[in-house]
């Protein structure tokens, strides 16, 4: 009974997975495709992005695809659900060939390949979900997520602080330390949700949640973390090209989030050592993967965009370019 409910819980963790990788692929690439349609008209002509039906309906996407990932997230291992999130890599750099006219060639697809071998090994071979604990709502079940959280917040304040140079003329978004700096950022802020979100389902839900203050806060930290990564994502689709920011914000997201299933919450304790050393290859594989599909693609940052605008103006070109 224990193993079938564990199964159960696998495949449903699995299909929420699929399902918030269509929806937040599909708005994050419509944000994308409302900002580079705002910046090829003249900036008379330029209006706010909220005011374009496109960027609203990406957003509202990318918002509903949260439920699912929450869910989802309860239901797997963090091992798991982190390499098979390298697939929505995979459909970003697809549906940016298709929407976007972002190039992919050979080597995106040996990074795609390699991506679903890695994912397809981390499925077969991965850690099993634990069906079977229920804390309450006053303890942690795995100790370490007090000081990992703690140390990750440290380090995510300093990096938001980075990102944030740019506004101030500081860093452009086509220097290479913002370029890593804001799909790293991403990827924190989401580990550390995942941490408290994957904590939660070993949790039993209080019954008189004001008195639960442990509780709360997990919750709250799940919820403005969540916020802090959707604003991120945000900000990339704006400053950043798709297949420069998806695949290092994979990259290191995987490895963080592989981390802190392997130390957090030490998901390979009970896998035979056969199994461990095929889920590592999936890992590296997925990372991999990862990392070969990213191109120095053609810059399609708002800086090099208008740059582009302004020289077609100076020479008379513009109609041509809109």
């Amino acid at each position: 009974m224990r193993d079938l409910v564990e199964m159960d819980n696998r495949l449903l963790g699995i299909t929420l997975t699929f399902l918030n990788m269509i929806l937040s692929t599909t708005g994050f690439i419509m944000q994308r495709k409302a900002h580079l349609l705002n910046e090829a008209v003249e900036f008379e002509k330029q209006r706010p992005p909220h005011r374009r039906p496109l960027w609203v309906a990406g957003v509202t996407l990318y918002i509903v695809a949260c439920v699912p990932d929450v869910w989802a997230c309860t239901l797997i291992p963090q091992i798991l659900y982190s390499t098979m999130g390298c697939l929505r890599l995979v459909m970003m750099s697809v549906f940016g060939h298709a929407f976007l006219k972002e190039e992919v060639g050979r080597r995106e697809v040996l990074g795609i390949s390699l991506c679903f071998v890695g994912a397809a090994l981390c499925v077969w071979y991965g850690p099993d979900a634990d069906a079977s604990v229920a804390v309450d709502a006053e303890t942690l079940y795995h100790p370490n997520v007090l000081v990992y959280a703690l140390a990750g917040f440290v380090f995510l304040c300093a990096l938001l602080l980075l990102v944030h140079m740019d506004s101030f003329g500081c860093l452009q978004p086509t220097n290479k330390l913002y370029r890593c700096a804001l799909p790293l950022t991403t990827a924190l802020a989401c580990g550390i949700e995942k941490v408290f979100n994957t904590e939660l389902g070993f949790m039993q839900m209080p019954k008189q949640v004001l008195h639960q203050p442990l509780w709360l806060s997990m919750v709250a930290s799940v919820g403005l973390l969540g916020l802090m990564d959707f604003y991120l994502n945000v900000r990339a689709a704006q400053r950043m090209s798709v297949q420069v920011y998806v695949p290092l914000a994979f990259a290191f997201g995987i490895s963080l989030q592989c981390f802190q299933g392997m130390w957090v919450f030490d998901e390979t304790k009970e896998m035979t050592v056969s199994h461990s050393l095929l889920t590592l290859l999936g890992i590296t594989f997925a990372l991999t993967g990862a990392l070969v599909i990213q191109l120095e693609a053609p810059d399609t940052s708002l800086p090099a965009q208008t740059a582009i605008l302004n020289e077609k103006k100076q020479y008379g070109e513009l109609n041509e370019f809109t």
